[in-house]
């Protein structure tokens, strides 16, 4: 005891001090591997939208640009059986990594990945989008009138369902079996880390092959 608190009440100097006021500390950014990749987001320029069509065909047409990844292509979310056989239903209401129907200004719609930072952000300018503009709220009062807009069309109120008792999942056999079950939610997961690490300001950096992607 007597030795963890020997710092307490103390002037002290941690290990990474110098390395962190002088710049010299190196962060997730600051690294670098061969074949990694660089992700830039396109937000919305609404408060409330709906995408018509997207051109991406420009951006693709630059040299570098590796991928885009558009709405269509993140799982929705889905439903998880527990190991009592217990359906759990997914909020259909929750934000995704990207949206179609973005329901706030700088809200992700697309994701460009690239060989460098500038690259991307080219990219990202040269994408078509035909948006068409909802009617939305910013007063909180105002908001609560009836008839007032609501960025939820279909309503802003979800109760998650009780969970419905099945048949206990089957054993897993081997590991490539439980990952076939799993990959859709997987997928999912880590399309919202991405996403959340680019909204964050950041550019996020994706070694192709890797199991911790993105």
């Amino acid at each position: 005891m007597a030795d963890n608190q020997k710092l307490i009440g103390q002037n002290y100097s941690t290990s990474d001090l110098v390395a962190k006021v002088t710049g010299k500390a190196k962060y997730a950014e600051d690294y670098r591997a061969e074949g990694m990749l660089y992700a830039r987001l396109l937000t919305s320029p609404y408060p409330h939208a709906r995408i018509r069509s997207i051109n991406t065909s420009a951006a693709l047409a630059l040299p570098g640009v590796k991928a885009i990844l558009t709405p269509d292509e993140i799982p929705g979310p889905a439903a998880i059986v527990t190991d009592l056989g217990q359906t759990i239903q997914p909020n259909m209401k929750g934000e995704r990594a990207l949206a179609s129907e973005p329901v706030y200004r700088g809200e992700p719609v697309l994701a460009v990945c690239a060989v460098d930072d500038l690259t991307a952000a080219e990219a990202i300018e040269r994408i078509e989008i035909d948006w068409e503009p909802l009617p939305f709220n910013v007063d909180p009062l105002d908001s609560l009138r009836p008839g007032r807009p609501n960025a939820r069309t279909e309503g802003n109120v979800w109760i998650r369902p009780e969970a419905k008792q099945g048949q206990p999942p089957p054993p897993r056999t081997s590991r490539r079996s439980s990952g076939r079950t799993r990959s859709s939610r997987t997928r999912s997961r880590a399309a919202c880390r991405w996403a959340r690490r680019l909204r964050s300001g950041r550019s996020a950096m994706w070694k192709p092959g890797s199991r911790t992607q993105p």
